[in-house]
């Protein structure tokens, strides 16, 4: 069955449980073939950030791999695992995605 969804946006998004000594997936496991996800969905979004102590940007380049046509975003500057006050590119994206200004 065929879902048409007009954006997904995945923030600091672990691959899998491969980092160690942390299980942030908590076993769930993504397909081997992800194509699926971009033909469902319009805008698909990743965002990491370069200082996160919890899930590293090496993740970033895994589901790259996976979904070559998603967006994915490095940021800096976010305190950490996305602890800042405000997350302007998030706003960005939703409202380009969403055709406002």
């Amino acid at each position: 069955m065929k879902k048409n969804i007009k954006a997904l946006y995945l923030i600091a998004p672990p691959f899998d449980d491969s980092l160690p000594e942390k299980a942030l997936a908590g076993g769930f496991k993504l397909k081997n073939n992800l194509s699926l996800l971009e033909k469902q969905v319009d805008n698909l979004a990743l965002f990491f950030s370069l200082d996160d102590t919890v899930v590293p940007c090496s993740e970033a380049e895994k589901y790259r791999k996976k979904l070559p046509q998603a967006e994915i975003f490095t940021l800096d500057k976010m305190k950490g695992h996305f602890r800042a006050d405000k997350f302007p590119q998030l706003i960005a994206k939703i409202k380009k995605d969403l055709k406002l200004k």
